[in-house]
This record gives structure tokens, C-alpha cells and sequence, in this order.
């Protein structure tokens, strides 16, 4: 018993060649055939007629290969599109107007996956009219708005005109938790030439001056 257990782990730790040479050792006598195999589903067994001495005394059966393993097949993305790529394809049809597309636009940024953000604001922003900025500017005031649209929507500001890009710059910088209020409050300092720190109503008639002018 002892020593067929050691020619078990001999087995395991070298493989069936060795088992074979380590057995036919102890049968010094034996001689090891070529036999042919039968493969099934899950073991190569030795066929009856040649089954070597060795193999039959220790009644072997050794494993088979292992299966093949297939992997799933690639996704094919191309074609109709994700699904917020549909929706921003329908969302800029023909059958409305650059505003109208703009408006839809931001308002199903709330719905669209991360990915999809980037993209759908720059699509917004390049189709939203400076009378109409009043529908995105309460995204971008908003300290919650995802950082994908707002860095969209503050590239944006600073190509509006200043009627639109000085009131929204300090409303965003008196907001300190706004991730863009130090911007806003640098880029009012060069667009003004003045430094009013955290005095708002200093800058509030700063921003009224030049806009009168």
C-alpha cells in the first residue's frame, strides 16, 4: 500500500511518462508497447488488446486533454450605433432647428451614460444661440454638473459675448464650492483689470461699468 501511494504522487508531480518509467522500474522484467488510444468525451483509455503489463496491472486511465475553450464573440458596434448616439442623432434631425436641437440636447444630459457627455454638450453648446443661453447656464452656475459638461460648457462661456460671459463668470465665482470658481474669478480679473478679492459687490458693479461701455 505504501508504495503504490508514492507512485500516485509520482503521478501527479511528474505525469504519466514518469509513472510509466518509475513502474517499469519495479517491473524491470515488463516491456512498455506503443499502444494506440481511444479518446472520449472525457478520458483516453487504452485499447484491451495492447494495453501494456505495467498499464494493466495498476489499471491506469489516463485524463484526456484538455477542451478547447471558445471565446464569446466580439460585439459588433458598428452599424446602427449605441444607443445615445441614436439619441443624439434624433435629437439633431432635419425636422428642428438648431435651438430646438440644443434644447433637447441638454436636457437628456441627465439621462446619458458618462461617456456620452462630452460629446452631447459640445453638440448642445455649438447649436445654442446666444438668445437662448439662459436654458444652459444654470448647468454650468450648477456645482453638481458633471465635470465631462462642464468642461464643455466653461470653453464655451469664454467665446460668448460679454453680456453672457461676465454676469455668468461671477456668478460662478461667488460660489466657492464651484470646481470652476477660482477660474472664473481669474479670468474676471483679466477681462476687467481688477482685483475686488472676495468683494461681490465690488465686482458685481465692475461688471455692470463694463458692460455700459
Amino acid at each position: 500500500m505504501r508504495r503504490s501511494t508514492s507512485f500516485l504522487v509520482i503521478l501527479v508531480a511528474c505525469g504519466t511518462g514518469a509513472l510509466l518509467t518509475a513502474l517499469s522500474r519495479q517491473d524491470a522484467a515488463l516491456q512498455l508497447p506503443i499502444w494506440p488510444a481511444t479518446t472520449t468525451r472525457a478520458t483516453t483509455r487504452l485499447e484491451p488488446s495492447a494495453i501494456s503489463p505495467v498499464a494493466e496491472k495498476y489499471n491506469l486511465v489516463f485524463p484526456a486533454e484538455e477542451p478547447e475553450v471558445r471565446l464569446a464573440p466580439e460585439l459588433d458596434l458598428d452599424g446602427a450605433g449605441l444607443f445615445w448616439e441614436q439619441g443624439v442623432d434624433a435629437a439633431t434631425g432635419e425636422n428642428f432647428t438648431e435651438a430646438a436641437q440644443a434644447r433637447v440636447l441638454l436636457a437628456m444630459l441627465q439621462s446619458l451614460p458618462e461617456e456620452a457627455l462630452e460629446t452631447a454638450t459640445r453638440e448642445a453648446m455649438d447649436r445654442l444661440p446666444d438668445s437662448d443661453y439662459a436654458v444652459a447656464q444654470p448647468l454650468l452656475t450648477d456645482p453638481a454638473t458633471h465635470g465631462a459638461s462642464m468642461s464643455v460648457l466653461i470653453a464655451d462661456l469664454m467665446e460668448r459675448p460679454d453680456a453672457i460671459t461676465l454676469p455668468t463668470l461671477l456668478a460662478i465665482a461667488r460660489r466657492p464650492s464651484h470646481p470652476y470658481a477660482g477660474v472664473a474669478r481669474g479670468n474676471l480679473e483679466l477681462l476687467l483689470g481688477i482685483d475686488c478679492g472676495t468683494d461681490w459687490p465690488r465686482w458685481d458693479a465692475a461688471v455692470r461699468r463694463a458692460l455700459v461701455e
